[in-house]
């Protein structure tokens, strides 16, 4: 579990649903009782996904910010998404200056799981 308290916290969750709509958490950058979701699929967060973000982060009274990111082509890349935000986050990267190209994406990630070396 996320300490929220801890300044460098990335999270990548998922709803819980049948489907799973997957996303990324952060708290780096935030101060006490914030946080940031990167979706690359909705604009908004629904009461479900707030009370999961809201236990993950193990704080009940959460300000989270959502800010405009890349967005899935394919319904079911959620998930690759969601590694590709929170990737650059872990090794202290701003996202917002992150270009991706989805049509490589895919090939990117299992590439880097069979190196064991993300970037």
């Amino acid at each position: 579990m996320t300490n929220l308290h801890d300044p460098y916290a990335v999270s990548v969750i998922n709803n819980g649903e049948v489907v799973g709509h997957w996303i990324t958490t952060t708290t780096i950058g935030c101060s006490k009782g914030k946080a940031v979701v990167y979706d690359s699929l909705y604009t908004n967060i629904d009461k479900a996904t707030q009370k999961l973000i809201i236990k993950a982060l193990n704080c009940i009274n959460l300000c989270i910010t959502l800010p405009v990111v890349w967005r899935q082509k394919v319904a079911l890349d959620c998930g690759l998404y969601a590694i590709a935000f929170a990737t650059p986050l872990a090794f202290g990267h701003d996202l917002q200056t992150v270009q991706f190209d989805q049509t490589k994406m895919i090939d990117h990630l299992m590439k880097c799981i069979e190196n064991k070396h993300y970037d």
